[in-house]
């Protein structure tokens, strides 16, 4: 089906093929392909993870926040949202081998805890970031305009 539309478009949409737009369809499909990811060890061991989505909310909240709001540099503040991500992601593993309580219910209680948590760090507001740094981070610095070819 996803060829089928892959097809179509690249027909019908003259700007569809483009350097630009297929990079942009790679970034934001690149966030559900590493959760997907993920999600796919998780449940190919038996277990299941439904924190993901807040772990999601507050690692963000946290770039967000610390970028936007304190100053750090974005890759700092990356590297410290990863950490803080795997602590969680560790202490329900340890819940889940010491105590044996099920994976479900360990990531449901994260789940609330990491959606209030992101709620309180961002007050239910967005944080302004400046989109050129942070794209520009993001990207690692490969923006659209390299990859076209010159029409000279």
């Amino acid at each position: 089906m996803l060829i089928l539309v892959f097809i179509l478009l690249s027909f019908f949409a003259p700007n569809f093929l483009t350097a630009g737009n297929l990079l942009n369809v790679l970034q934001q499909a690149a966030f559900f392909g590493i959760v997907a990811f993920a999600m796919t060890l998780v449940i190919v061991s038996g277990e299941i993870d439904v924190s993901v989505g807040s772990q999601a909310a507050l690692t963000s909240s946290l770039v967000g926040y610390m970028v936007g709001m304190m100053g750090w540099n974005m890759a700092v503040a990356c590297l410290v949202a990863i950490v803080v991500a795997v602590f969680f992601g560790a202490f329900v593993g340890f819940i889940r081998h010491v105590f044996n309580v099920p994976t479900f219910i360990g990531t449901l209680a994260l789940y609330l805890a990491l959606r209030g948590a992101a709620m309180l760090i961002t007050n239910t507001f967005p944080i302004p970031l400046d989109p050129s740094v942070f794209f520009y981070w993001a990207a690692a610095g490969f923006s659209a305009s390299r990859w076209r070819r010159s029409t000279s």
